[in-house]
């Protein structure tokens, strides 16, 4: 019994790809089973600890997508390994660092191996559940290629603006499509678009029908009945967008500041420093949701003749009340600028691919096939262009995906490059 348990700690401890496999599939999965217990059980362990009684405890699975998590870390340690195993056996000792870490002090086999573990664990992953993925996915790998592109080719800079455009654009379709395809979206994540415009469900339910009757009502005939745009401008719709966009920031920017107080860096820095770059960053992301909803809603009443003329130019309406007012996003801080948009941009291409794939039969839900197939197609060439920018930025994301022992060489690799390219840009005497 001893012997073969110090065979399998043996085993599991091995630098070979399969031992290095089961080791990340298996911490992911314990991970997401626990994970999935205590969600599970959320009331249950408040009965418990209230009262002790056990009995409503069940045992939960993981989600699908907990699964596909694990799976890809498994696959993608055994593919990345393989190929860093074979580039070192065939490379030998003077090419060593050439071919174990030829891009930034990363391991060869990333990209392949992240592709392949990318298309075969998004087939795990429940079909509703994808495109949010792949659209999250392919909007940072298109945002990371745009960012290269424009590093490489510093004479096309007039081209910047481009990306505020398709944000606005998100923008745009998202305050439109709301009233006018709301089931492009799960009701979850309408409900949370309807509180941070600061719209009443039973006003947007009334809308959307007389919208999908074929009807061309004017909004602010139910937004604000009995006031006019002007009244209802100038009474307490201000004060509720600005409770709400403190509502929602807070807790982000106060859990932001509590997770960077870990860096000694942070810590250093004076109470009174650290509260005002808190305050500071926190007013700049209410102004951005101040000015996108209050003016998004101003510019709507502004509006109401355009649109009052057609539904085409109704929609039209609503699209320029949400393109035009995400301009705000520039009174956010810079830092959070691409995160906010990769975002919302995201939720904009779920919502505009699935009410274009109706269009499309093979692309329908009931098609699984063909659909988890591109499905899984786009999620691997996402993965495969954001993965070496992820592992560079992310000591975690390296021991998680890597290893200890390739995360390790990582870091001491890339603390080494740092040194020397100090020593060399240091003045001679």
């Amino acid at each position: 019994m001893l012997a073969s348990s110090q065979y399998l700690r043996a085993l599991l401890s091995a630098p070979s790809p399969a031992p290095h496999a089961v080791r990340g599939f298996s911490v992911a999965l314990a991970v997401s089973i626990a994970i999935a217990n205590v969600t599970g059980n959320r009331k249950a362990l408040l009965a418990l600890l209230q009262r002790g009684d056990p009995s409503n405890l069940r045992i939960e699975t993981p989600s699908r997508t907990g699964l596909a998590l694990a799976v890809f870390i498994g696959i993608f340690r055994y593919c990345q390994r393989s190929t860093s195993v074979q580039a070192k056996s065939q490379g030998g000792d003077q090419n060593k660092a050439a071919t174990k870490f030829p891009d930034a002090s990363l391991p060869s086999g990333i990209v392949q191996a992240s592709a392949l573990a990318a298309a075969l664990s998004t087939l795990c992953i429940a079909p509703e559940n994808r495109p949010a993925l792949v659209s999250l996915l392919s909007t940072n790998a298109a945002s990371k290629l745009f960012h290269d592109f424009m590093t490489k080719n510093p004479d096309l800079a007039f081209l910047k603006p481009l990306e505020l455009l398709v944000f606005m654009a998100a923008g745009g379709w998202i305050f439109s499509s709301g009233f006018f395809y709301p089931e492009s979206y799960e009701r979850s994540h309408m409900k949370t678009i309807l509180k941070s415009v600061v719209l009443k469900q039973h006003v947007a339910s009334e809308l959307q029908e007389k919208y999908r009757q074929g009807l061309n009502p004017h909004p602010c005939h139910f937004r604000h009945k009995g006031l006019s745009c002007a009244q209802f401008a100038r009474s307490d719709f201000l004060l509720r967008v600005v409770a709400t966009s403190l509502r929602l920031y807070v807790p982000v920017h106060l859990t932001t500041w509590l997770l960077a107080q870990r860096h000694r860096h942070v810590r250093s820095k004076p109470a009174s420093v650290q509260l005002k770059n808190f305050a500071t960053k926190l007013m700049r992301s209410s102004a951005y949701a101040i000015g996108y909803v209050y003016l998004g809603w101003v510019l709507c009443c502004l509006l109401g003749k355009l649109g009052d003329r057609s539904q085409p130019l109704r929609k039209f309406q609503f699209f320029l009340s949400g393109a035009i007012p995400s301009l705000a996003i520039l009174a956010e801080s810079p830092g959070r600028r691409r995160s906010i948009g990769l975002i919302l941009t995201s939720y904009a291409l779920v919502s505009a691919g699935s009410v274009a794939t109706r269009t499309f039969q093979f692309q329908r839900p009931d098609a699984t096939y063909v659909r988890g197939l591109l499905e899984s197609g786009c999620v691997a060439a996402a993965v495969s262009v954001v993965v070496s920018s992820t592992l560079k930025s992310s000591y975690v994301f390296r021991r998680v995906l890597l290893g200890d022992m390739e995360a390790r060489e990582s870091k001491s690799v890339r603390k080494k490059r740092t040194l020397s390219r100090d020593d060399e840009s240091a003045p001679r005497t």
